[in-house]
C-alpha cells in the first residue's frame, strides 16, 4: 500500500506535467494577443508553483523554490511599475534578462530535483513516469530561455522566421517583418525542443559560432536523457520482476 506522501507526490507530478503542457499549447495564442509576453510570465508562474509543489517533500527544496519564485515575481512587479520612468525601456531590458536567467535556474533546479528522485528510485511507479515527462518539458523550456538570453545579447545569433502580413488590395501583397519579442520567444522555445529531438526542420537557424556550439548541448542532452532513462526504467522493471519470483 502506498504511503500518503507517495500519493501526494504523484498528484504533484501530474499537476506539473499538465501545467507545462498547458503552457506550451496556449503560449502561441497568448503571444498572438499580446506581444509583451505578460501572459507568458503568468503561465510560467503557474508552472513554477506546480514545480515547487512537486518538490516540496523536502524542506530545503521547498524553501529554495519559494525563494526563487518570490524573486521572480518581484522582478516582474518591478518591470510592470517602471513604465513611468523616463528611461524605462533600458531598465526593462535589464530586468527581462534577469528574469530569463532566473527562469533558467528555476527550471534547472526543479528538473534536477525530480530527476534525482527518479534515478534513486528502487521501482517504477506512475509518479516516476510523470516525473520524467515533466523533466523533459522543463529542459526544453530551460534551453528556450537560454537561447532567448543569447538572442537578447546578440540579436543576430539566430535567424528566426519573419512575420508575414497580407495587405488587402489589388495584388494582395504579403509584407514580411521581423518577429516581435513574443514571437521570437515562441520560436526559440520551439527550436529548443526541436534541437533536443534532433529533428532539424531548418526554419530557425543558429548563425554565430557560439550559437551553433550552444545548440549542440540540448541535442546531446536530449539523446542521452532518453537513452539513460529508458535503460534505468528497464533495469527497475527487470529488478522488480526478479524480486517477485
Amino acid at each position: 500500500m502506498k504511503k500518503p506522501e507517495d500519493l501526494r507526490a504523484t498528484r504533484h507530478h501530474i499537476a506539473l506535467t499538465i501545467s507545462l503542457l498547458g503552457l506550451l499549447l496556449t503560449l502561441p495564442v497568448t503571444i498572438d494577443r499580446n506581444n509583451r509576453l505578460g501572459w507568458f510570465d503568468v503561465l510560467v508562474w503557474i508552472c513554477l508553483i506546480a514545480g515547487v509543489w512537486a518538490t516540496s517533500r523536502r524542506k530545503r527544496h521547498l524553501v529554495t523554490g519559494v525563494l526563487l519564485l518570490t524573486v521572480t515575481m518581484l522582478l516582474a512587479a518591478t518591470r510592470a511599475s517602471i513604465e513611468q520612468l523616463p528611461d524605462w525601456q533600458r531598465v526593462e531590458k535589464v530586468i527581462e534578462v534577469l528574469m530569463r536567467g532566473l527562469y533558467v535556474v528555476f527550471f534547472g533546479y526543479i528538473a534536477a530535483t525530480i530527476l534525482g528522485e527518479v534515478l534513486r528510485a528502487r521501482f517504477v511507479t506512475r509518479d516516476h513516469i510523470y516525473g520524467t515527462v515533466a523533466v523533459y518539458l522543463l529542459l526544453g523550456l530551460l534551453w528556450g530561455n537560454v537561447f532567448a538570453l543569447v538572442q537578447y545579447s546578440r540579436p543576430d545569433s539566430f535567424r528566426l522566421v519573419p512575420t508575414e502580413t497580407r495587405i488587402a488590395g489589388d495584388g494582395d501583397q504579403i509584407v514580411s517583418s521581423p518577429p516581435t519579442r513574443g514571437e521570437s520567444e515562441v520560436q526559440l522555445i520551439y527550436f529548443a525542443f526541436v534541437s533536443m529531438m534532433t529533428v532539424g526542420y531548418g526554419d530557425v537557424i543558429p548563425q554565430t559560432s557560439f550559437a551553433r556550439m550552444l545548440v549542440l548541448l540540448p541535442a546531446i542532452m536530449g539523446q542521452f536523457y532518453i537513452a539513460v532513462l529508458v535503460a534505468r526504467m528497464v533495469g527497475l522493471v527487470g529488478g522488480a520482476r526478479r524480486r517477485g519470483r
